[in-house]
This record gives structure tokens, sequence and C-alpha cells, in this order.
């Protein structure tokens, strides 16, 4: 503006000694009017600026700062005042939110990126006393009208508050909300990973998965709030014996599972018992009443052989029910050629099978009379027998689902069906008169 003031004074005194005081008078009063308009115009855009929920930094042709808005002086720290004539660098300090690498502005650089050019990467702004913002940004150049980049304006706003609810959501949606451990769905993607490595890179790691002993005698005996409580405990016992590099997963109910990174299979062992007597070791008190429990284990080696995160979950779940099968306690690892494993692989398939008709209601009770071979009886008698609806609508005998189902601690859970199931039908009868 001083420039263009002192331009209008010369030409103004060249023109008075040349025309005479009137033309004189008319070019300043031109200039008068020129330079409110001016003034008009600069005040207009500073306060549509102002206004703006962006904030907005402007610099001159040497990336040296003309201009701040109130946001921008309050994410950076620094006033207009104090910003004025500063390197463009040095107040609008930024860095990669991943490497921690600072970020410069190139003017050169943005020209020959187009009129805009949007950060794609998570950057943050460094406030002057070192408080760091999530931003997005976005820059342009200040172009004459021969195309000559003049300047550069860049407008970004604050993504803290966004970012950290982002982060937020992502954690929830990957970890289990009772222990704070990887849930399924990110212990799956984790050990994909390392199966990948192991196909590519070589390596060697381990698959250990563990499912509690007598963790249901708590559930039972002091309800689910002393079971949940339990979990979270063992949580960090467990944890205690594991490296950095590895990962404690929650995979459903009382089963955890683990992710040994980088860890050849006789390394994984001494792991899993370490962590195995750890939980032997622990005991749990829960108001008046103490509990011991334990873990029984399957180790399974993440080598290269094409194996698929599913084949490897499936070998795990067989190696630690057999450990329970052995007499729980125990660790047990994963031999593909054991004959062993093809009535462990049975036996899963009865269980799911069990599962299934808990879920679906499909159990059934019969009776039939107990009568003497000779004589006579005065009371009749009933034995009351159970059977279960397989997948295919078929009648299933006990035999066929009973061993399984003692071998995997679900017989108790079938009594008390049976039972409840008994009790319930007597119910009914006495109320509609058919017995007294």
């Amino acid at each position: 503006m001083t420039d263009i003031f002192n331009i209008y004074i010369t030409v103004l005194m060249a023109t008075a000694t040349a025309a005479g005081a009137g033309i004189a008078f008319l070019l300043t009063r031109r200039f008068s009017q020129t330079e409110k308009a001016l003034f008009r115009a600069k005040e207009l855009a500073e306060a549509r600026l102002n206004s703006i929920g962006d904030a907005v930094i402007t610099a001159d042709i040497d990336l040296k700062v003309e201009y701040l808005n109130p946001l921008a002086e309050k994410l950076t720290g620094w006033t207009l005042d104090q910003a004025r004539g500063q390197a463009l660098d040095d107040v609008f300090k930024v860095i990669d939110e991943d490497t921690r690498e600072p970020i410069t502005h190139s003017l050169a650089a943005r020209s020959e990126q187009g009129d805009l050019e949007i950060t794609k990467k998570s950057i943050c702004l460094v406030h002057k006393d070192g408080t760091e913002y999530s931003i997005h940004d976005s820059c342009s150049t200040v172009q004459d009208k021969n195309g000559r980049a003049v300047g550069m304006i860049v407008v970004f706003y604050d993504m803290t508050q966004m970012s950290a609810l982002a982060q937020r959501l992502s954690w929830q949606a990957n970890h289990d909300a009772l222990t704070g451990l990887v849930n399924r769905r990110e212990f799956e993607r984790r050990l994909g990973t390392l199966v990948e490595t192991a196909k590519t890179q070589n390596k060697q790691h381990a698959l250990l998965v563990m499912d509690l002993d007598n963790f249901k005698t708590v559930n039972d005996t002091c309800g689910h709030s002393a079971g949940d409580e339990l979990l979270r405990q063992l949580t960090s016992v467990m944890q205690t014996k594991m490296r950095g590099s590895d990962s404690l997963g929650r995979l459903g109910g009382d089963e955890f599972g683990a992710l040994l990174e980088s860890c050849p299979l006789d390394q994984g062992l001494r792991i899993a018992n370490g962590i195995r007597e750890a939980v032997r070791d622990f005991r749990f008190v829960w108001k008046d009443k103490s509990f011991c429990v334990g873990a029984s284990m399957g180790l399974v080696p993440i080598i290269d052989d094409r194996t698929t995160v599913a084949e490897l979950l499936s070998a795990g779940d067989e190696s630690c029910y057999e450990a329970k099968n052995k007499g729980r306690d125990r660790v047990q690892v994963y031999r593909p050629k054991d004959k062993n494993y093809t009535h462990t692989h049975v036996d899963l398939q009865m269980i799911s099978q069990i599962n299934h008709a808990f879920e679906l209601g499909n159990f059934r009770l019969f009776q039939q009379k107990i009568i003497p071979l000779s004589g006579h009886y005065h009371m009749a008698h009933q034995e009351i027998l159970v059977r279960m609806i397989g997948v295919a609508g078929n009648l299933i005998p006990p035999m066929a689902f009973i061993p399984a189902a003692e071998r995997y601690n679900l017989l108790t859970t079938i009594d008390r069906w049976v039972i409840q199931a008994l009790v319930s039908y007597l119910d009914r009868r006495c109320a509609a008169g058919e017995i007294a």
C-alpha cells in the first residue's frame, strides 16, 4: 500500500507541475477514492478470513509469513505481529505423525504439482509451546496474471478430536472389552501376517491355544462377575511370562491364544510351560472363597508349509483338547501324523453337534417302564433316557455323544438339562391332574 501511495504522489507532483493545480486536485481526489476502496477491500478480505472455520496463513514469494487469521494464531501459538516476516516453516511447523520427520514447504514443488495440493499423510502441527495437533491441510500457490508464483496460502483445520475418536473406535473394534487383549478378528489378522512371513521370509513362529481348566467352577459358584475378574487377573499373569514381541488374545469365553513371533518350537515350549505354571500357581480369591485354575494348551509351529490360518487354529484346538484329554494342565505339541488326532477330530465334530443341540433345543427325553422279570409290582417305575437330534434330523443314541461330552466337560451341562426338563415335565403333568 505504501508503494502504491508513493507512486501516486510522484505522478501527482509531475502532473501538477505540467498541468496546473486544477488537474492535480482531480488526481488527488481520485487517488483518495482509490485508496479508500483498497482499504475497504483489504478490511473485508481480512474480516472474511477471520470469520471462517479454518485456520489460514499467507506467505510471500520468499515464504515469509504475511498474515494469520485468529484460528491460525491459536493453533500455531504465534500472533500476527510475531509471525509477520518469519519463515513459514518456523510458524507452520508440521511433522509426519508416523516417522516424526519435519515436513517442509517448497513453493516450486507446489507450483509443479498444481494450484492445490492436499497432504494425504497424517501430519501433526507443533504449537509454539510444544503441543501437537493432528491436522488436515491444503496449500495453494498465489500466482500473478502471467502465471508466476508470487506467494502461498495454507488452509488447515484441527483433526485431533476426530483422530482420537477414530483411533478409539479402531481399538474397540480390534480388542476385547473385558480384558483389553486383541480379539479373535485381530488375532487372526496377526496370525495371517506370521503365516505370510513364514512363507516369504522363511521365518519360524509358534501358535499357542489355551483353554482354562476349572473356570466353570468359579462362574457357577460365585457368578459371572467373579469369572470376569478372574479373566482380567489371569490376563496380567500370563503376560508376565511373554516377550514384548508376543501377542496375547482372547478368542472367546475362557479361551486364549498367543502368537510367539520369531520363535522356534523349543523356545515356544518353554514360554508355554512358563505361562502354564504361572496360571497353575495363581490363587484367585473372591470374597471368602479361594480357587485354583489351570490351563490346557496346544502348541503349533508356524513354518513354511503352506498352512492357512484356519488350519493352524484347527490344529491348535485339536492339540488343546488333546491336552485336556490326557489329564489337563499340560502343553500338547501338535504332531499331524499322531493317530490320536483322528480320534480327536471326530470328538470335536461331535462336540460341535452337542453345542448346536443346546442352542436349538435338540435334546429329547424318553421314558421306558421298569418291570420285574417275575412277580407282581405295585408301583410303576420309569427310566428316563436322553437322546440328541443331529444336524440331519436323525436321532443320535447316547453312546455316540456321551463319551465325547464326558471327555470335554459337557456331561454336567447335559445332566442339568435332563433334570430341568424332567422336573418341568412332571410339573406340567401335576398341573393337569395326571399324577398326584
